[in-house]
């Protein structure tokens, strides 16, 4: 329990998210969230990937945004091997309230990559940096849910 003055950890509790691809289907954890950038703003699913250091997303969603890009064209490794990638930043909050009836609060991603190509990737992806600096991430891959506990100390 939370001393007096002393602010809770807010706590988010997502469903998986069904995928269809060719003949199959899979269960994944994807994170609702809504991108902003200036006046412009984007409800969408993003993966929660463990295994990724950056987040990505699709370059429609930068256009859509109107995002400004950092530097040249660079590349960064993917699942099939290095994609040509550019850099921008863009504001993040999960599209859910919390486990209290709360909203999330809008943290700015100072760093977030998008493939020059159109379907390089098949959707969004959030990594590891700076997303598990903010979050503690409980995923609970039998029940089919992940949680978000919000970090006491985001450094």
């Amino acid at each position: 329990m939370a001393g007096p003055g002393r602010k809770t950890r807010r706590t988010f509790i997502f469903d998986y998210t069904k995928i269809a691809w060719e003949e199959n289907s899979d269960n994944i954890p994807m994170l609702p969230v809504i991108l902003s950038w200036g006046d412009r703003t984007l409800k969408t699913k993003m993966l929660v990937d463990t295994g990724a250091n950056v987040s990505f997303i699709l370059p429609w969603m930068a256009r859509i945004l109107r995002m400004q890009f950092e530097g040249d064209t660079s590349t960064a490794p993917g699942a099939g091997g290095q994609i040509g990638v550019r850099a921008s930043q863009v504001k993040l909050r999960p599209a859910q309230a919390d486990t209290k009836g709360r909203a999330a609060r809008t943290w700015l991603m100072e760093h977030v990559l998008v493939p020059v190509e159109d379907d390089t990737i098949p959707f969004p992806i959030l990594g590891r940096h700076p997303f598990f600096r903010w979050y503690d991430v409980e995923i609970r891959e039998k029940d089919e849910k992940f949680l978000l506990k919000e970090r006491r100390n985001r450094t």
